[in-house]
């Protein structure tokens, strides 16, 4: 039986709830015709079709063959041959498909018989050009899927960009106090006749002292309020008078074009005379390492009964640590720095089975950039590709997002954003403000250092 034949007859068992016996007679399709049956009737066997009729997916159709290959010519149901070989002709022997099969993508079977998208296969030489078989773990094989998705992965971009550059940021935050949500309806409502006329002798207490600071700081590129970091964020720069109110005259922003607050806050530097991103108060304990000593403080992550005392503890970004020697004086998993006497995590990976423990996945590869990934060497290794699921109902499961970058030979997200000058339309907005796809910005990893567990 060809590969076409084995086809039809999985599919139509798969799909239809025929007897076994009925299974075995519909996929003999060289047994001599003598029913009564028409083409297009519903058959068991070819027995039961008319003469030079076959039984093909329990429907009679196409013309049975006896050829010199031992009766080894099927037919499709269509009158379509599937010989399993080309007979020799023109091209001196070579494949040629029918001219009535035209299909040029991988969703067309092939003229040898090759399963198309969504068809069953025991191995990937089963299924059409583009296509791979990908196990689905049931008692009748694989299904053929995309080989390729084609998709490139994102390279790292990511939308929610507020800016790309400071122009972007002067746009008045919607759900303002104002209530405007345009700066020529500011303009010509709460500052009318002009903001110059209005705003030049405005002074912090003035009613208008609100309106003068939104249009002034929101519409004036000239203003040079706003600064367009590193991390694509819009950062309020301006002057500022020391004690004034925010959101008004000599005061400070507090939303950006986004409405979206610092995580901080941000206040006038009393020094600079500038707003500047504001700072959580917090209290040293120490500034240097003989304050531990001093003041017996106890180290900021150890038990409570454990006390600083001579120089066993060391200060470290105003907290009060105990000093290692070596690994051994650090808990599992930590190293010992030489020179900070710190205990801390190992950066990054070192080999792959430190990925494999880290990401629960023996796949998992140390890439060149020091960082755990998934080794693939094509989409699947990264996920389904849901090509085939329309046809054959969750057959592989659902896209993920991932693909084969083939350059670092891990997977990498898609997430469908290329960076550039204007707020890109697929990505989400936030707070209904149009948003960028941008390449975010590369952090040196912060190590978080820990005290040692014995005293050297």
């Amino acid at each position: 039986m060809t590969i076409s034949t084995w086809r039809s007859c999985i599919i139509a068992t798969a799909t239809t709830a025929v007897a076994v016996g009925a299974f075995l007679g519909g996929c003999g399709s060289t047994a001599t015709s003598s029913g009564s049956s028409q083409k297009g009737d519903s058959c068991a066997s070819s027995f039961d079709c008319a003469d030079g009729l076959a039984c093909i997916e329990n429907v009679c159709g196409g013309t049975t063959v006896t050829p010199e290959d031992g009766g080894q010519t099927q037919t499709d149901g269509g009158g379509k041959q599937d010989t399993g070989t080309t007979p020799p002709g023109k091209d001196g022997g070579k494949d040629s498909a029918p001219a009535s099969d035209t299909g040029t993508g991988p969703e067309t079977a092939t003229s040898a018989g090759l399963s198309a998208l969504g068809e069953r296969c025991g191995t990937t030489t089963d299924c059409a050009s583009g296509l791979v078989c990908i196990n689905t773990e049931e008692a009748l094989g694989g299904i053929c899927d995309l080989e390729s998705f084609g998709l490139k992965p994102s390279a790292g971009a990511i939308c929610g960009g507020q800016c790309v550059a400071d122009t972007d940021c002067y746009e008045l935050p919607v759900g303002n106090p104002t209530g405007y949500t345009a700066c020529a309806d500011l303009l010509a409502g709460g500052l009318a006749p002009s903001y110059t006329a209005t705003c030049g002798t405005a002074v912090e207490t003035d009613p208008v002292s609100q309106d003068c600071f939104f249009y002034k700081t929101y519409c004036l590129t000239t203003s040079k309020s706003w600064t367009c970091n590193t991390s694509n964020e819009c950062t309020f720069t301006a002057a500022c008078i020391p004690d004034n109110d925010n959101d008004g005259i000599g005061g400070c922003a507090t939303k950006t074009r986004t409405g979206e607050t610092p995580v901080n806050g941000v206040t006038c530097d009393a020094t600079a005379k500038k707003c500047v991103p504001g700072t959580v108060a917090t209290t040293p304990i120490c500034k240097t390492a003989a304050d531990c000593a001093t003041n017996v403080v106890t180290p900021a992550d150890t038990p409570a009964s454990v006390v600083c005392t001579g120089t066993e503890c060391t200060c470290f970004e105003s907290n009060c640590y105990l000093k290692c020697n070596n690994d051994l004086d650090c808990a599992a998993g930590l190293t010992c720095n030489a020179t900070s006497h710190l205990c801390q995590e190992a950066a990054g990976c070192s080999s792959d089975a430190d990925c494999a423990f880290q990401l629960g996945n023996v796949k998992a590869t140390c890439g060149k950039s020091g960082t755990c990934g998934i080794a693939c060497t094509n989409d699947h290794d990264c996920s389904p590709s849901s090509g085939a699921n329309l046809l054959v109902r969750n057959a592989l499961g659902a896209f993920s997002g991932d693909v084969c970058d083939t350059g670092t030979g891990l997977c990498e997200p898609v997430n469908g954003c290329t960076p550039a000058t204007t707020p890109d339309p697929t990505c989400q907005p936030v707070g209904m403000v149009p948003t960028f796809c941008v390449k975010p910005t590369t952090v040196a990893a912060i190590t978080a250092v820990h005290s040692a567990i014995t005293s050297p």
